[in-house]
């Protein structure tokens, strides 16, 4: 398989664009791997399809199922279960996303 160089501002350029950082052993590293990973994938874009092979795999169309209702816990027995503070009945967390910068 043809393998096309990458240079490092190819890579750091990548990293860039997918919001990660890379140490220069990392850089070195993909530059390495990542022409032999576009070799592979020009090799499965070769790889002939019927063009409809993989359109419809069964008979079934728009499968739908009934809404049931169904009993579920009332908030009562949810706050009873619950291990973070809580405010005017609903459950207080803690934050998972940072807010971001920019």
């Amino acid at each position: 398989m043809e393998e096309t160089p990458i240079d490092g501002k190819t890579i750091e350029h990548i990293a860039e664009l997918a919001m990660i950082s890379l140490t220069e052993e990392e850089k070195l590293r993909y530059q390495k791997q990542i022409p032999s990973i576009l070799a592979y994938v020009k090799k499965i874009a070769e790889v002939e399809t019927a063009e409809d092979s993989y359109y419809k795999q069964t008979d079934n169309e728009n499968i739908m199922f009934d809404d049931v209702v169904e009993p579920s816990l009332s908030q009562e027995q949810v706050m009873s279960n619950r291990e973070a503070s809580s405010d005017r009945g609903y459950i207080s967390l803690v934050g998972v996303f940072e807010a971001s910068e920019g």
